[in-house]
């Protein structure tokens, strides 16, 4: 180890004029906004606006030198302040999440951002992270890497940008969206002609026209921006990779601007197995980490697997996480708690339905009343498909090892794989008619940065009182 403090790669000083370009453009919108009149207003406004520049410029540079840094035999030392010193150290054995990052403007510069974190830290930024040369992140990989690759999984790339396509259900959205946007054009394009052939107004002529190529831009606008956003979480995902390197879970990903993350497999919290609707319907899953510093990344909270099929996914997390899905004993919902998933979307679809039959009985509607409650309906149609599903998914199971809770978040299905031994508390919570049913709703708590835990609803109680049971047997055992 080196006992002599060293300074960042130089490209930390473009960064920090990177953050305050909004700084320097304030003196040249001033030079556009204000006109000097004579020879000593010229001079004085170029003064002021070199001395701003020269004092942002040199703010960047000053940072830079007062930010340094030292590997001791215990681990990084930090020394950094302007005008008030500040050290500090974070020890090799407490770095749980190690992220390297790069993008091209950093690559020309021939520097990469690394990023330390340890449990201690806050949940909004890493402990360390600082940009250092290649040739120290590449002996920093090789200290990293002294474990031989047991095991590496690439994910297939058209799979990656279908699940970047169905993600969070955008396309659904997008499914019922565009057409009604057209739809409704056409419509008030009809119901604006009636009011024109009534009142004989050229204004309501001019705005007739008008509606349907609008409607037609809007419709167009909606799919642009939901295949610009699918392009930028694939550039994000694209070319990804995980394997298992000695005690860390290493994941890659980023087609042009890549990211490295080395995670120790012995302090997750959890596993996570995910899919939206669209996802089941194609088959697919993705999976992550709830471990500290994993959400500090953007997009993703510790993404391992960017979508793989059922048997796949279960063999790669064995590989990569070594934890087994065998369950010995579960409780899943009974079949009639399957109104209390769907009952809300169910009764605002009946709503809807009941007043559409209604106004059209008694012929009190006109065609733009009609297209919308018919368009209402469709995500609500989603919505109970969703919930059924949901119903089906919901269960909690054990074995020796880990709890597994599957449940839904929002329009995700969700199972949890948590050690026992990062399981924090678990609540059982009824309402006045779930003890008439004799059920409950189940909350997982689990270790992480932030608040984290996993809800399934629903649940037999006499069972889940069984099966807690257990938890507490195997929790105790393995503490």
């Amino acid at each position: 180890m080196n006992n002599i403090y060293k300074r960042t790669h130089p490209c930390t000083i473009f960064i920090h004029l990177k953050i305050s370009v909004v700084l320097l453009l304030l003196p040249i919108i001033r030079q556009l906004l204000y006109t000097p009149q004579d020879i000593f207003e010229i001079i004085g406004s170029m003064s002021l606006t070199t001395f701003y520049a020269v004092f942002v410029v040199g703010y960047a540079v000053y940072s830079y030198r007062k930010y340094l840094y030292r590997l001791s035999p215990h681990g990084i030392e930090i020394k950094k302040g302007l005008f008030f010193n500040r050290y500090f150290t974070l020890p090799f054995t407490k770095i749980q999440t190690i992220n390297i990052y790069k993008d091209v403007f950093m690559s020309l510069l021939g520097a990469e951002k690394v990023s330390f974190d340890s449990p201690g830290g806050t949940s909004r930024r890493y402990d360390i992270s600082a940009f250092f040369s290649k040739k120290y992140v590449a002996r920093l990989i090789d200290e990293l890497n002294k474990g031989k690759k047991k095991f590496v999984y690439t994910s297939n790339n058209l799979l990656t940008l279908l699940t970047c396509a169905f993600w969070s259900n955008p396309a659904a959205g997008l499914l019922f969206i565009s057409p009604f946007v057209l739809k409704l054009g056409d419509t008030v394009k009809y119901e604006i002609r009636n009011i024109l052939y009534n009142s004989m107004n050229v204004f309501w002529e001019t705005i007739a026209i008008g509606v349907s190529p609008v409607a037609v831009t809007v419709a167009n606008v909606l799919f642009g921006g939901w295949a610009i956003a699918v392009a930028v979480e694939f550039f994000r995902y694209g070319k990804f990779s995980a394997s298992r390197i000695g005690e860390y879970i290493v994941v890659s990903r980023g087609v042009f601007n890549r990211s490295t993350t080395y995670t120790r497999a012995d302090r997750v919290a959890a596993v996570t197995i995910n899919q939206s609707l669209f996802m089941r319907i194609l088959g697919l899953y993705s999976s992550g980490l709830f471990t500290v510093g994993a959400g500090k990344l953007k997009g993703d909270k510790g993404l391992i697997i960017a979508a793989e099929r059922h048997k796949k996914l279960h063999y790669c997390l064995g590989r990569l996480v070594k934890i087994s899905l065998k369950e010995q004993q579960s409780v899943c919902p009974k079949k009639n708690t399957l109104y209390s998933y769907i009952w809300l979307p169910l009764w605002i679809t009946a709503a809807i339905m009941a007043a559409l039959i209604t106004a059209d009985y008694f012929s009190v509607t006109d065609e733009l009343f009609k297209v919308l409650m018919i368009f209402s309906v469709i995500p609500l149609v989603w919505w109970i498909m969703f919930r059924i599903f949901a119903h089906r998914h919901s269960h909690i199971a054990i074995n020796k090892k880990y709890l597994i809770a599957s449940g839904y978040d929002k329009w995700t299905l969700k199972k949890y794989i948590i050690p026992f031994k990062q399981l924090q508390y678990i609540s059982i919570t009824q309402s006045i008619f779930q003890r008439l049913k004799g059920t409950c709703n189940v909350h997982i708590y689990l270790y992480y940065e932030k608040r984290a835990y996993q809800t399934v609803k629903h649940l037999p109680i006499k069972q889940v009182n069984e099966i807690y049971k257990l938890i507490k047997k195997y929790s105790t055992e393995r503490t």
